[in-house]
């Protein structure tokens, strides 16, 4: 989130829309929220975009709120990150298919081994070593977008019988990977369309 604001000014947050692990519509039972949080880690990004002025939605992104604080925003684009929700074809229209998400991967593949909301589950039950980050157009299908941009690789924590490794260190692990990414590429991409 840190990494998209300092772009400004020539990407400019808008508006935020983020999951509350409470709340039914964030499917939190599929995701990294699972495996529990606490308040500060819940909050992070509401409170990062509240310190700069930027407009914080969390609820069902099929309600009519959401649909009047995205159209009052006026994005020209949308990137998605961890987001447990399907954005709805309507948004993809309004920005033109400047729709864009973060999805970690490993190289030598696409999206194809880690689709879905447990894609760095799959990268460590599959016993890969490293990760990258992959950045992909958004489509009304789940992770199945061109890819545009990709960040470089890290070497995934070594789990052993010593240090056995749960799924959140490996999220702290990879933690920089979409910053990376959009500091080195996403204006590139945001400029290309």
């Amino acid at each position: 989130m840190q990494a998209l604001i300092d772009l400004s000014p020539t990407v400019q947050v808008v508006l935020v829309v983020t999951d509350d692990p409470k709340s039914k519509h964030s499917n939190a039972s599929r995701r990294l929220w699972k495996y529990g949080w606490d308040e500060s880690l819940r909050s992070l990004v509401p409170r990062i975009a509240v310190r700069h002025g930027i407009p914080v939605v969390s609820e069902n992104i099929r309600s009519a709120h959401f649909e009047d604080a995205f159209l009052q925003a006026k994005p020209n684009s949308i990137l998605s990150c961890i987001f447990g929700q399907r954005i709805p074809q309507s948004c993809l229209d309004h920005v033109s298919q400047r729709a864009y998400n973060l999805h970690m991967s490993t190289p030598g593949y696409g999206l194809e081994l880690t689709r879905g909301s447990a894609a760095l589950e799959t990268l460590v039950t599959s016993g890969k070593s490293i990760a990258d980050m992959i950045l992909h157009r958004m489509t009304i299908d789940f992770d199945n977008g061109e890819t545009v941009a990709r960040s470089t690789t890290i070497p995934l924590p070594a789990d052993t019988l010593e240090t056995p490794r749960s799924i959140v260190d490996y999220f702290q692990a990879t933690a920089e990977l979409p910053a990376t990414l959009i500091r080195n590429e996403f204006v590139r991409v945001f400029k290309a369309g």
